[in-house]
């Protein structure tokens, strides 16, 4: 019951940051996030998988079948 009481008081009080701090936490993140043309390279290539992969299951049903 003590601990609720405390974690409610810590939400309703959160600690004051100035906005340097915050920038400078925004700016320490911001190399590791994907760009835009990480995003396309990465799509480009699982489609390229999908495809591969429904090509050499093609064959290989053809060539069980046939």
């Amino acid at each position: 019951m003590a601990a609720q009481a405390r974690v409610g008081q810590i939400e309703a009080n959160p600690t004051p940051h100035s906005n340097s701090e915050r920038i400078t936490a925004i700016e320490a993140v911001l190399p590791h996030l994907a760009t835009k043309a990480d995003l396309e390279r990465h799509t480009r290539l699982l489609i390229m998988w999908y495809v591969g992969t429904q090509i050499a299951l093609f064959a290989a049903l053809i060539h069980f079948l046939g």
